[in-house]
C-alpha cells in the first residue's frame, strides 16, 4: 500500500488536501487451473477429456474472489472463485469437439494466461449384430435357426466399444 496526499491552492492562496492509500496489484492471480470436471469426464479415465455429458462441467481452483470466464461452443460463461474452486456447466452441446478457454481476472484487472483445451462429447453409439451365417443351420444362412450348441455372432460397432451378447439372461462377452 502506498500512501498520497493531494493539495490544490487557488489563486487566493486557499489550501486545501486530500489523502489516501491505494494498493497497486500488477499480478495475474495464482493459482489457476481449468480442465472437464472429474464428475462430466465419463470416458475410460476421468481425465481423458471425453464425455457422454452434454452439458458438461468446466472446473478448476484460482485465487478467491476473482472472475473466472470460459468460453465453449460459441458462448461466454462467468463465475467468481469460492473457497479456492469454481465451476460452470455449459448449455447444451451437440455431439463433436469442442475447445474451452477459461481466465481468470482479479479485482485490479490483471489477467491469468488462457487456458485452452479439447474436450469430445460423445452422446451416441451404435450397435449391429446376429447370427453368424456360418453357425446359421437353417434353411438359410439368415433365418435365425440353428442346431449348433455354441453358436457365433457377427456385427460391428465403434472401435474400442465393449461388447457383450446376452442369451436367455446370461452375459458372454465378445471376442
Amino acid at each position: 500500500s502506498y500512501g498520497y496526499v493531494i493539495t490544490a491552492t487557488d489563486l487566493a492562496g486557499n489550501a486545501t488536501s486530500t489523502n489516501g492509500t491505494i494498493t497497486i496489484d500488477t499480478t495475474p492471480p495464482t493459482p489457476f487451473t481449468a480442465r472437464l470436471d472429474i464428475l462430466s469426464d465419463t470416458g475410460v479415465a476421468n481425465n481423458d477429456k471425453l464425455t457422454k455429458d452434454a452439458t458438461p462441467t468446466i472446473s478448476g481452483t484460482g485465487e478467491n474472489d476473482t472472475r473466472v470466464t470460459v468460453n465453449i461452443g460459441g458462448k461466454a460463461y462467468s463465475t467468481v472463485v469460492s473457497a479456492g474452486v469454481w465451476s460452470v456447466t455449459a448449455d447444451t452441446l451437440a455431439q463433436g469437439s469442442y475447445t474451452f478457454t477459461a481466465s481468470a481476472t482479479d479485482a485490479a484487472g490483471n489477467v491469468t494466461a488462457v487456458i485452452s483445451e479439447t474436450i469430445t462429447i460423445d452422446t451416441e453409439t451404435f450397435v449391429t449384430g446376429r447370427l453368424s451365417a456360418d453357425t446359421d443351420s437353417g434353411i438359410s444362412n439368415s433365418d435365425n435357426l440353428t442346431n449348433v450348441p455354441q453358436p457365433r455372432f457377427t456385427g460391428t460397432t465403434e472401435i474400442g466399444n465393449t461388447v457383450t451378447i446376452t442369451i436367455d439372461g446370461n452375459n458372454y462377452a465378445a471376442i
